[in-house]
């Protein structure tokens, strides 16, 4: 049996934490909104937390339903995306390691590739990317190459070397300034860039 002298304190609280929740609802829609032109402007790494921070602060709020929605998305984004980055970088790893078990030494460039005896020339390396990314690829001393991959619009996405037993994670603009050094790619075919020794003018 309810007791009257409890229900209007209840109520009373009920009617606070409504009152509560509303008048948050405004800034829990700002929060959302800035982590949505975070991931809109292809950023999904850096909205995660934009997202969480809107679940965390705004747990009643509708605008936090919209931001567990979101932050479902992008993780089902980026682990698809990393699994076709992650493939495509094996690809050029077996290809060149293939190569140099062939050869006794690793390419030096895709002119090495495409010396018509090697299967794997620089046009296979360059459809095993997706159509979504991009691939550079570094000829260089040591290690004897490294490449880095990133689906378009992202600044995150993958590194690979000669020495490395897993990919690793890789941001787009550190990438670029490491290839800097080697100067502009030697050859570009699709969405494949090779860095490093000239190609002695060698077209593809």
């Amino acid at each position: 049996m309810l007791n009257p002298k409890v229900l209007p304190a209840s109520a009373l609280f009920v009617l606070l934490l409504l009152l509560a929740a509303c008048s948050s609802e405004p800034k829990a829609v700002k929060a959302l909104e800035q982590a949505e032109a975070v991931a809109a402007a292809g950023n999904l790494a850096g909205a995660i937390p934009l997202y969480e921070a809107v679940v965390a602060d705004y747990p009643k709020s509708k605008a936090a339903v919209k931001a567990e929605t979101g932050l479902r998305a992008i993780r089902l984004t980026l682990a698809r995306e990393k699994g076709e980055l992650t493939e495509a970088l094996g690809s050029v790893r077996d290809v060149l390691e293939g190569f140099a078990s062939m050869y006794g030494d690793y390419p030096k460039s895709l002119a090495d590739l495409d010396n018509g005896e090697y299967f794997f020339d620089g046009s296979y390396l360059a459809g095993v990317v997706p159509g979504d990314a991009r691939v550079y690829l570094l000829f260089a001393e040591a290690p004897p190459y490294r490449v880095w991959a990133f689906k378009n619009g992202r600044e995150e996405g993958l590194s690979l070397d000669a020495s490395a037993a897993e990919t690793r994670s890789a941001v787009r603009s550190e990438a670029l300034a490491a290839l800097e050094a080697a100067g502009p790619p030697v050859v570009e075919i699709g969405a494949l860039a090779a860095y490093g020794r000239p190609d002695a003018g060698k077209s593809l």
